[in-house]
């Protein structure tokens, strides 16, 4: 169904937005970590990191997909195909955001745009997911 601004519509339907996509191109991901890799990060961090975190790094991929520019990888050196630079590695990120006052329970997922990032709290029950904002 398209829409009057000529936007196409899918109902909410699963099936129906998979077949709309089934030809979409798409990207490699980076490869699944290793348990020990997560937890190597872990003790860089200082923190554990939630379970579904840990099975979507174990078993899907090292980051470089999802919303925004894709979660951050846990490997230093990714490189997604076409790209200039090494993809953003959470150990490095956790670092700057750290020197630049983010509190160290808070682990970035992906960028939000502009100053914006979605980071994950590593503290708070229930792990949520938090919208920040550098420019308040």
């Amino acid at each position: 169904m398209t829409g009057s601004d000529g936007t196409v519509q899918l109902r909410s339907s699963t099936e129906e937005v998979a077949s709309y996509y089934a030809d979409a191109p798409r990207e490699l991901l980076f490869p699944p970590v290793t348990i020990a890799e997560v937890e190597a990060v872990e003790r860089k961090i200082g923190r554990r990191l939630p379970d579904v975190l840990r099975r979507i790094y174990t078993e899907v991929a090292d980051g470089g997909f999802g919303p925004d520019g894709g979660l951050v990888s846990l490997r230093e050196g990714n490189r997604a195909p076409r790209h200039v630079s090494d993809w953003p590695s959470a150990v490095s990120v956790h670092e700057h955001d750290c020197a630049a006052g983010m509190p160290a329970s808070r682990f970035f997922l992906t960028g939000a745009g502009c100053t914006m990032s979605w980071p994950v709290s590593l503290l708070a029950i229930d792990n949520p997911v938090l919208l920040y904002d550098c420019d308040g």
